[in-house]
């Protein structure tokens, strides 16, 4: 059996949370820091993309008023 590093509950082996506090242990936070890393990278590549299209679209729209404004 091994302790639990928050409230010092005696947890069976192979347990990631512990009963008594809910704390988890160092191998189930890790797993979940690695998670919510990847979902942070997901979100940065929408902004990315996002902000990419934005300029194109607004890149053509200023094309497009000054082709009529100073066009033939």
């Amino acid at each position: 059996m091994s302790m639990c590093s928050k409230c010092g509950a005696e947890m069976k082996e192979g347990v990631n949370y512990c009963k008594e506090c809910g704390s988890g242990t160092p191998k189930a936070n890790g797993a979940l820091n690695q998670k919510k890393e990847r979902a942070l990278e997901q979100e940065k590549k929408g902004v990315k993309t996002a902000v990419v299209i934005g300029a194109l679209v607004f890149a053509a729209l200023s094309a497009w008023v000054l082709y009529h404004t100073f066009g033939p």
